[in-house]
């Protein structure tokens, strides 16, 4: 009897807990994002901005192409919940990407460098003479840009001055 009652009352449940139209999207999202941010580590490029906004513009196209109308109450929830998180994500890449844009030049060495990161990522072998060439430039590169240093403009705001380190904890 008590067997009958327990597997009654796990049908009731089930019955009760339906997914919306919308979970699978969401769960296809959150393995893709998971997915990309193990891939794009380097979160102060270029790159990862351009990536970053199109893979959220790209869900957000693929939203807004459902039937709000034709969604349960529950898949409208749902719907807005996660429009707002996109629109959130990319609000968010676009303030990232203005203030990283601001203290790029402090940056200027870091082009061979990231592209070194690219090249590795994509398990590309690199020619030692050659990347032991580029480093020589970059740390030529660093000496230079440390010598301008003092003479060149100060940045209005320490917050501009330390946002990659408070960020990104760089």
């Amino acid at each position: 009897m008590k067997k009958l009652i327990l597997i009654l009352s796990l049908i009731l449940l089930a019955g009760f807990a339906k997914a919306t139209e919308l979970v699978s999207m969401i769960q296809t999202y959150q393995a893709d994002r998971g997915a990309l941010s193990r891939l794009y580590t380097n979160r102060l490029s270029a790159e990862y901005f351009s990536r970053m906004e199109s893979f959220n513009q790209d869900y957000l196209k693929s939203l807004q192409a459902y039937n709000y109308d034709a969604l349960s109450e529950d898949g409208k929830i749902d719907y807005v919940l996660f429009r707002n998180y996109l629109e959130k994500e990319l609000a968010t890449l676009d303030l990232d990407k203005r203030a990283f844009a601001e203290v790029q030049s402090v940056l200027a060495f870091g082009k061979p460098l990231e592209d070194f990161v690219t090249a590795r990522r994509r398990a590309k072998q690199p020619n030692s003479q050659e990347l032991a060439a580029i480093w020589n430039q970059v740390s030529k590169t660093i000496d230079a840009q440390l010598k301008v240093l003092p003479a060149s403009a100060k940045y209005d705001s320490w917050q501009k001055a330390t946002w990659p380190l408070q960020r990104w904890k760089v």
